[in-house]
């Protein structure tokens, strides 16, 4: 990763000590006060994954609730459909796509591709306008659910927002990111205004008003990003160093989303200082993001099938008959993963513990985002990387369960004494990780914080363990 990624990252982490494990729990609170929520906004390509902090139920970090927007399940599309002048999100916009104009992956086009402000096609508006407008619905969706559990408690909520981003394109995407979250609060929370089928003059009216009125504070206070942003990498590993079916030790993830593939090689370590708090700490030897992922499959897919557009292939990946897995343009997008595994793996040998692969032994690879519930998929990479590959004891983690924190919560918000399946949690990762304050994630120590290494031995002829980068 490059240094401004990684100065990036710094900032976003925000330095938050770990809340120790002697921490009492924290009594209900009292009907009629205030009860503190954090909502975890996962904004993703396809669909937006959004968990909901409860930090005044019982337990010294409450617990969380995985929203299920109108009760139809946890994947909430992205999409955003303008139909009769007025603007839809989510499920609205995904049943009125045929009779008006579909923006489908503004993530990828304005959040990863950095096209902010190119024109969307409709009455001056920029791609801009509607990243600001959907992270406002997606608030909004919390803050009801939010208003429904501290009813449900005779409380009024206090609403915190974590949004997940990825490093990709960081230079430009943390500032605008930043933006984005803090315009889109002002307008749902602060406000309380949902622009769920809102005519577009008013929408817009609405959104460049408030986004007058914020952004001074923010150009005076730049580095407050931290208070809204947490890299998506990161988020990722919160259930991990919380699962009780893994322990201390080396680790590599991958994390297949629908615009961008991430991968991390990184050690759990306990605790520091007394009592030590097993799974305590995490250190980042390497990590890589890459643009071959889901969508740049399904679009394959489309391509070599033909008998449907590359969207509809969207969480129907497991559908694809094997003649179509074999495919040149497939095959294109798997090494494309494979490499970005392979680039964090090469990261790590830099900053890891050294150029043996003993120190490597009882490797175990994670699986999350969407692409992590397509099983063909997965069996590609069956072995680890170049020189990872003679690790001994590499194994896959087939499932880290399911946090006993996590409950489901039904079409209003309100929290169900049902849990999600494991393949959900793990689907939902990201948002689970970003429902958590700063403070409450255990110390996260990134590549550039390590020692520095020697340099490696020379290498006098090729060798196929080390020089071959991605799995074939």
């Amino acid at each position: 990763m490059g240094d401004g990624i990684l100065d990036w990252l710094r900032r976003a982490l925000g330095g938050g000590a770990s809340a120790g494990p002697d921490n009492a729990p924290e009594p209900e609170p009292a009907r009629g006060q205030t009860r503190r929520f954090r909502l975890g906004l996962d904004w993703g390509t396809s669909a937006t994954k959004l968990v909901l902090r409860d930090y005044g139920a019982p337990g010294d970090l409450g617990s969380a609730s995985l929203l299920t927007p109108q009760g139809r399940g946890l994947r909430y599309p992205s999409t955003v459909t303008m139909e009769g002048g007025r603007l839809w999100f989510g499920w609205e916009a995904e049943e009125r796509r045929p009779r008006g104009t579909v923006w489908r992956s503004l993530k990828a086009e304005a959040g990863v591709g950095s096209r902010w402000g190119q024109e969307a096609g409709a009455d001056g508006l920029v791609l801009r306008d509607l990243v600001h407008l959907s992270l406002a619905h997606h608030m909004a969706v919390g803050f009801a659910a939010a208003r429904a559990q501290a009813a449900d408690k005779g409380a009024t909520p206090s609403l915190e927002v974590t949004v997940g981003v990825p490093v990709l394109d960081s230079a430009v995407g943390g500032p605008e990111y930043h933006k984005a979250a803090a315009v889109a609060y002002e307008l749902a929370v602060r406000r309380r205004l949902d622009v769920q089928g809102m005519a577009l003059p008013e929408a817009v009216d609405a959104l460049r008003g408030d986004r007058e009125k914020v952004m001074p504070g923010l150009a005076n206070d730049p580095l407050k990003a931290e208070a809204w942003l947490r890299p998506e990498v990161v988020a990722s590993m919160a259930w991990p160093l919380k699962s009780p079916r893994i322990g201390e030790g080396p680790f590599t993830c991958i994390d297949i989303g629908a615009a961008t593939t991430h991968a991390s090689f990184f050690r759990i370590l306990p605790g520091e200082g007394e009592p030590r708090r097993p799974k305590g700490r995490l250190l980042v030897y390497g990590a890589a993001t890459g643009r071959q992922a889901m969508d740049a499959m399904c679009r394959a897919l489309a391509g070599f099938d033909g008998s449907r557009e590359w969207w509809e292939w969207r969480g129907r990946e497991h559908e694809v008959p094997a003649r179509s897995r074999g495919g040149s343009k497939v095959t294109e997008v798997i090494d494309g993963i494979g490499k970005t595994w392979a680039k964090a793996r090469q990261d790590a040998a830099y900053h890891g513990e050294g150029w043996s692969m003993t120190s490597w032994e009882g490797l175990r690879l994670l699986w999350v985002g969407g692409g992590s519930r397509v099983l063909w998929i997965r069996e590609r990479f069956a072995r680890p990387p170049g020189a990872a590959r003679n690790v001994r004891g590499f194994h896959v983690v087939a499932d880290l369960g399911r946090p006993d924190d996590l409950w489901l919560a039904d079409a209003a918000g309100l929290r169900t004494g049902k849990r999600p399946p494991p393949v959900d949690s793990a689907f939902a990762s990201v948002a689970y990780g970003l429902s958590f304050r700063t403070g409450d994630l255990p110390e996260v120590t990134l590549p550039d914080g390590l020692p520095p290494r020697p340099a490696p031995p020379p290498r006098t002829s090729h060798r196929p363990d080390r020089d071959d980068i991605y799995p074939k």
